[in-house]
């Protein structure tokens, strides 16, 4: 991923990170349900993974999948953060055409990271 962005990049992480929120996994659960939510490892921005799906940059995202940063929502994730009654950071966006076939997201990718107590405080 190179340091510098564009000046459109920019502006799309901005209203993407605009767009974020801090919601209970309960309230996700249906998108779960759906097969649309993707969870993002802390070792990665949420804004720039939520950013490389709609530009459908298919290296990065395939390379962030394959070191286990980047996978959809489990059934054993989702039933943890359901019992932990988990807070999420997350955000909605249009995923692109690799996404569409590969993540099996068609209409919309939910990205979602568990906030750990140590963010909150």
């Amino acid at each position: 991923m190179a340091d510098t962005k564009s000046e459109s990049a920019v502006k799309a992480c901005a209203r993407i990170n605009g767009e974020t929120a801090k919601i209970t996994w309960q309230e996700l659960q249906r998108f779960f349900a759906q097969g649309h939510a993707l969870a993002v490892s802390h070792k990665l921005d949420l804004v720039e993974v939520a950013y490389q799906i709609p530009v459908d940059n298919k290296v990065q995202l395939e390379a962030w999948m394959e070191a286990g940063h980047v996978d959809v929502v489990s059934d054993t994730q989702a039933l943890g953060w359901l019992e932990a009654n988990a807070l999420m950071w997350s955000v909605v966006v249009r995923p692109g055409s690799w996404c569409n076939l590969f993540c099996r997201i068609s209409k919309f990718a939910v990205c979602v990271r568990f906030i750990r107590l140590a963010e909150i405080m």
